[in-house]
């Protein structure tokens, strides 16, 4: 987001990538800066095709991969990223505390982690999509599941490195929070009885 606040205003109506395990907060304020919120797959080499593919600015991951293309090559380097946040930090006339605190915030979850047979994940979330009945709610089906309420967003996605399902909840009460969690936990067992993800 302190990314974003510097470089998006320098490329009018431009693309800027982030992924769906990442907060509505992030498209929001992508779109107040004057940019183009593009929702993208997780994982380094769907970031890296889409950015080559959209020529974005700037992209990014929740998982920590930060690509830039400005004043550099378009790829991330976590030096990199990491200069460019102290020279952006260095330049405030108030605190980075400050800064931070001044981003918008959800109540949300980290990314939860249910074990699932690496041989079965990809038919289980398959069966899970098949399931998924969201009244009034939008299914995105870009990685995964992404269920996108007015309220708060629920997403599950198979892992592209290992034999889990991952999961990640925002809301803005957590009482939504935890009533988009129950839902999902009901559409899991729906999919697969001998399941109990716990959160």
């Amino acid at each position: 987001m302190l990314l974003v606040k510097q470089i998006a205003p320098r490329y009018p109506a431009a693309p800027i990538i982030y992924d769906v395990k990442c907060s509505n907060n992030l498209a929001r304020l992508i779109t107040a800066e004057g940019a183009t919120a593009v929702l993208h797959r997780s994982g380094h080499s769907f970031m890296k095709q889409k950015m080559q593919e959209t020529q974005a600015p700037l992209g990014g991951e929740c998982a920590a991969h930060i690509f830039i293309k400005d004043r550099w090559f378009g790829f991330d380097d976590g030096l990199y990223a990491a200069a460019r946040v102290v020279e952006i930090l260095s330049q405030l006339d108030h605190s980075s505390s400050e800064e931070f605190a001044s981003f918008a915030s959800s109540c949300s979850t980290p990314e939860i982690v249910l074990p699932v047979a690496e041989e079965t994940k990809f038919e289980l979330m398959q069966r899970i999509i098949d399931g998924a009945d969201f009244p009034g709610a939008e299914l995105v089906l870009l990685d995964g599941l992404r269920v996108e309420f007015v309220d708060g967003w629920g997403l599950i996605r198979a892992s592209n490195t290992s034999a889990a399902l991952l999961l990640r909840f925002e809301a803005d009460t957590l009482p939504r929070l935890q009533a988009i969690q129950a839902s999902f936990k009901a559409l899991i067992h729906s999919a697969d009885k001998t399941l109990e993800p716990v959160f």
